[in-house]
């Protein structure tokens, strides 16, 4: 194939589906080509700081982290636990330091949103969660 046909195939191509789209889809295919990066829905995540042998941390893990994996809230929202005492809670975006366990903190694109303190009672830590997230979106 040669280089002149191929370029025409590419610009006939690319004419069709301008020509065959809405100017606003136009816009976003635009930036495939330079025009800018697509943006991208933020990513979510629930880091819940534990350590061995809390009782408070184990409490948090029987009667809301099951519910929370059950939720639809956990597909939009991963829950992933650290152990303070084996990571390096300096390098995970988190605003302040842990002062109390557990700690749920809502993390957006790896830097911190908020957090929920301590252990609260399960409908209460659903409803400040998608609290936090409401006022991210």
């Amino acid at each position: 194939m040669s280089r002149r046909f191929f370029l025409a195939s590419v610009f006939a191509a690319v004419s069709a589906v301008a020509l065959a789209t809405p100017l606003s889809a136009a816009r976003d295919f635009s930036s495939l080509f330079g025009g800018g990066a697509v943006p991208q829905p933020p990513r979510y995540e629930l880091l819940v700081f534990e350590r061995e042998q809390c009782g408070f941390c184990e409490a948090f893990r029987s009667s809301i982290a099951p519910r929370y994996r059950e939720g639809a809230i956990a597909q939009k929202m991963p829950i992933r636990f650290v152990d303070i005492d084996k990571a390096d809670t300096d390098k995970l975006g988190l605003k302040t330091r842990l002062t109390v366990l557990p700690t749920a903190v809502v993390m957006m694109d790896g830097v911190e949103v908020d957090r929920v303190p301590g252990l609260v009672a399960p409908n209460s830590f659903f409803t400040l969660v998608q609290h936090i997230l409401a006022r991210t979106e």
